[in-house]
């Protein structure tokens, strides 16, 4: 959110983040500061599906203070469930599909400039005179990510995250080389692009000068371009940046030299998405059973000083609970550091959702509150 902030700035636009949640914030706060601000356009970021009813409660609101202001969402819900998210919020005026640092400001441009026909801004979902859904063309994912800015922490209560301790989240590319069925963490599917080792540490040295000493490396398989990886461990040691960061990653994906350089850089925990030990399942989310190489992953992230972790999806198609049985005494052998279990969700958008029926999905809870992969099931099943 704050680069996307820092590309409007740097087109000539002003722009604040109104960030409720770090300032512990509730919804009576809304009122004054828009009075305030009295902005022309407002955005809100919906990180997911559980959490889409309070962008819908926020919009609500918005437009009770100021029924003029157009409100535009962005982000993983929304854009997995364009039409229907629009049809759900009548407070929601357009949604923005997948990145927007190229879109947005296109939008920005034609909108505050008065005109209201923006069928030619990509990647847009919006009502059009008629009340009728109305989507444009596919949107094109950023290509070259050094053109992104570094981003402006003054945008945000820079200092509120450091005193909590927050980690400060980087990534190293953007998109995902994969297409797993149930995820819907990265929206740009099979077209992986990466940032400069270069642009990404000075990233990290600017967030360590203004105080933070803990990073998340967000990506989805932070290490599947070794060689980009190796280059990024090896700057921040030689930048003497003391810091602690976990990552996710793939079975098969590390090795001695490169788990070697990681630690030294700061990594403590390696997050791998061992999912199900059901072979069926397996099968069904694109991935192979590979018991031998998960152990001697483990082994050999624990000899470097790192802790693995297990990810594990309970619930998943074609599972049944002797097969949930067989994938808990598989973790207890291999002996992770740490298990993260989740609830599986067919998330609207992804296969299980569209093809419902096919895979025994039944009874969807409506109430996307509950669609957390922390919480219960959401559904039924066959």
């Amino acid at each position: 959110l704050m680069v996307l902030a820092t590309v409007l700035k740097s087109a000539g636009y002003k722009v604040e983040i109104f960030d409720m949640a770090i300032l512990e914030l509730g919804y009576e706060t809304l009122g004054p500061y828009i009075e305030k601000v009295n902005p022309k356009v407002i955005g809100i970021q919906n990180r997911s599906t559980y959490s889409y009813p309070i962008v819908q409660k926020t919009a609500r609101v918005i437009k009770e203070i100021d029924p003029s202001v157009p409100v535009i969402v962005g982000g993983t819900h929304v854009s997995y469930n364009p039409e229907q998210s629009l049809k759900e919020s009548e407070a929601i005026d357009y949604i923005f599909i997948g990145e927007t640092e190229i879109t947005l400001p296109r939008f920005l441009k034609a909108y505050l400039a008065g005109k209201r026909d923006i069928s030619e801004v990509e990647g847009i979902v919006f009502r059009d005179k008629d009340g009728s859904v109305r989507r444009t063309a596919h949107f094109l994912p950023l290509e070259d990510l050094s053109m992104l800015p570094l981003p402006d922490l003054d945008l945000v209560p820079i200092d509120r995250y450091v005193e909590r301790q927050e980690r400060y989240i980087i990534h190293l590319s953007r998109g995902c080389q994969h297409n797993c069925p149930y995820c819907t963490s990265e929206f740009v599917k099979n077209n992986l692009r990466f940032r400069p080792a270069e642009h990404v540490v000075d990233e990290i040295k600017m967030a360590y000068q203004r105080g933070f000493r803990k990073f998340y490396f967000f990506d989805n398989m932070f290490t599947v371009r070794r060689d980009m990886v190796l280059e990024t461990c090896k700057m921040i040691v030689e930048a003497d940046l003391n810091i602690s960061w976990p990552c996710m990653t793939n079975v098969g994906k590390v090795d001695d030299e490169l788990l070697t350089w990681m630690y030294k850089a700061g990594c403590d925990l390696i997050a791998y998405g061992i999912e199900t030990m059901t072979e069926k399942a397996l099968i069904d989310i694109g991935k192979h059973r590979q018991a031998k190489k998960i152990q001697e992953t483990f082994d050999m992230t624990r000899k470097h000083g790192i802790r693995p972790l297990a990810f594990v999806i309970f619930g998943l198609p074609n599972t049944e609970l002797t097969d949930e049985f067989r994938t808990i005494k598989f973790i207890t052998e291999i002996q992770p550091d740490a298990v993260r279990s989740f609830c599986f969700k067919p998330f609207p958008g992804t296969h299980y959702y569209d093809n419902a029926e096919e895979f025994g999905i039944l009874d969807l809870n409506t109430d996307m509150s509950r669609w957390s992969i922390l919480d219960e099931p959401t559904h039924h099943t066959t």
